[in-house]
């Protein structure tokens, strides 16, 4: 019995994360989240299969801003991604850097003979007229 106290008692602090505890350089702050997950439990392994995903996507997630995994993370650590994360998001929480381009629209009549839907020149548009 006082064995199962003990333990829960070491447990039950380590829901959350204190963000003082946070490193503040990048480099050093991987390791340290490596460490965070594995002390409660976790790999990132681990959560990609009870989500359903590749390893490469959690992985990737240290190197590069991923949003979802930065969420999914920080959830099991207890705290907020900008806390785990401050250099990849704005001081309101949302992530910089993840404006979608789309591609230009292109203003095409497809009624035009010299319309080719691959892109390049028709052969009337090259010659004058049609070979």
């Amino acid at each position: 019995m006082l064995t199962a106290l003990i333990f829960e008692r070491m447990f039950n602090h380590m829901d959350a994360i204190d963000i003082k505890d946070i490193p503040p350089k990048p480099e050093f702050r991987r390791p340290w989240i490596l460490y965070q997950l594995s002390i409660r439990g976790y790999s990132l392994a681990s959560l990609a299969r009870e989500y359903g995903k590749t390893r490469q996507q959690p992985i990737a997630c240290m190197a590069k801003p991923y949003p979802k995994w930065e969420k999914i993370i920080a959830t099991k650590l207890g705290c907020q991604p900008q806390n785990l994360w401050p250099e990849r998001y704005d001081p309101y929480g949302t992530p910089l850097g993840m404006v979608r381009r789309s591609r230009p629209i292109r203003n095409v009549n497809v009624n035009d003979s010299t319309y080719n839907p691959r892109g390049g020149v028709s052969a009337r548009t090259r010659t004058g007229s049609l070979r």
